[in-house]
Protein backbone atom coordinates (compact mmCIF):
# COMPACT_ATOMS: atom_id res chain seq x y z
CA UNK A 1 0.00 0.00 0.00
CA UNK A 2 2.71 2.71 0.70
CA UNK A 3 4.34 1.97 -2.71
CA UNK A 4 0.90 2.96 -4.60
CA UNK A 5 -0.07 5.74 -2.01
CA UNK A 6 3.68 6.85 -2.99
CA UNK A 7 3.48 6.89 -6.42
CA UNK A 8 -0.09 8.79 -6.33
CA UNK A 9 1.20 11.36 -4.77
CA UNK A 10 4.04 11.71 -7.15
CA UNK A 11 6.78 10.44 -4.71
CA UNK A 12 9.83 8.03 -5.42
CA UNK A 13 8.36 5.28 -3.24
CA UNK A 14 12.38 4.08 -2.92
CA UNK A 15 13.15 7.86 -1.25
CA UNK A 16 11.74 5.36 1.72
CA UNK A 17 14.77 4.07 3.52
CA UNK A 18 12.28 1.39 4.86
CA UNK A 19 11.05 0.78 1.10
CA UNK A 20 14.81 0.75 0.13
CA UNK A 21 15.78 -1.97 2.56
CA UNK A 22 12.44 -4.24 1.80
CA UNK A 23 12.72 -3.76 -1.77
CA UNK A 24 16.34 -5.28 -1.69
CA UNK A 25 15.74 -8.28 0.88
CA UNK A 26 12.23 -9.18 -0.93
CA UNK A 27 12.32 -7.26 -4.87
CA UNK A 28 9.89 -5.13 -6.10
CA UNK A 29 6.47 -5.47 -4.89
CA UNK A 30 3.63 -7.14 -7.88
CA UNK A 31 1.11 -4.12 -7.55
CA UNK A 32 -2.04 -5.77 -9.52
CA UNK A 33 -3.89 -2.19 -8.50
CA UNK A 34 -7.46 -2.17 -8.69
CA UNK A 35 -8.83 1.10 -9.27
CA UNK A 36 -8.03 4.55 -9.65
CA UNK A 37 -3.48 4.56 -10.25
CA UNK A 38 -3.75 8.80 -11.25
CA UNK A 39 -1.92 10.62 -9.03
CA UNK A 40 -4.16 12.34 -6.07
CA UNK A 41 -5.60 16.08 -7.48
CA UNK A 42 -5.42 18.10 -5.74
CA UNK A 43 -2.37 17.18 -4.04
CA UNK A 44 0.60 19.50 -3.04
CA UNK A 45 3.83 17.97 -1.46
CA UNK A 46 6.02 19.85 0.75
CA UNK A 47 9.16 20.64 -0.16
CA UNK A 48 12.03 18.55 -0.76
CA UNK A 49 14.27 20.11 2.15
CA UNK A 50 11.00 19.55 4.65
CA UNK A 51 11.57 15.42 3.38
CA UNK A 52 15.03 15.84 3.33
CA UNK A 53 15.60 17.56 7.07
CA UNK A 54 12.48 15.22 8.48
CA UNK A 55 14.66 12.17 7.29
CA UNK A 56 17.94 13.31 8.48
CA UNK A 57 17.08 15.40 10.91
CA UNK A 58 14.28 14.37 13.39
CA UNK A 59 14.37 10.51 12.12
CA UNK A 60 17.77 10.27 12.15
CA UNK A 61 18.61 12.14 15.06
CA UNK A 62 16.34 10.21 17.82
CA UNK A 63 16.53 12.96 20.90
CA UNK A 64 15.88 15.58 18.86
CA UNK A 65 12.71 14.48 16.62
CA UNK A 66 11.56 13.06 19.88
CA UNK A 67 11.48 16.73 21.13
CA UNK A 68 10.31 18.01 18.22
CA UNK A 69 6.92 15.43 17.42
CA UNK A 70 6.54 15.97 21.40
CA UNK A 71 5.98 19.78 20.73
CA UNK A 72 3.69 18.53 17.47
CA UNK A 73 1.88 16.46 19.06
CA UNK A 74 0.36 18.75 22.15
CA UNK A 75 -3.10 19.04 22.05
CA UNK A 76 -5.61 22.31 21.75
CA UNK A 77 -7.64 21.65 24.74
CA UNK A 78 -9.92 24.54 23.46
CA UNK A 79 -11.20 22.27 20.53
CA UNK A 80 -10.17 18.66 21.75
CA UNK A 81 -11.27 18.18 25.34
CA UNK A 82 -9.21 15.83 27.48
CA UNK A 83 -11.11 12.83 29.15
CA UNK A 84 -10.34 10.06 31.60
CA UNK A 85 -9.87 6.78 30.28
CA UNK A 86 -8.84 8.45 26.89
CA UNK A 87 -9.04 4.89 25.14
CA UNK A 88 -12.18 5.95 22.94
CA UNK A 89 -11.65 7.89 20.05
CA UNK A 90 -12.69 11.75 19.98
CA UNK A 91 -14.17 11.73 23.38
CA UNK A 92 -16.88 9.36 22.73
Amino acid sequence: MDWVRAGKMGIDPMLSKHMELAAGLFGKPEIDLIGDANPYRPWLNVPAVVTVAAREGMDAEYDFGNLLYSVAAQMDETHFRATNGTSSCCGK
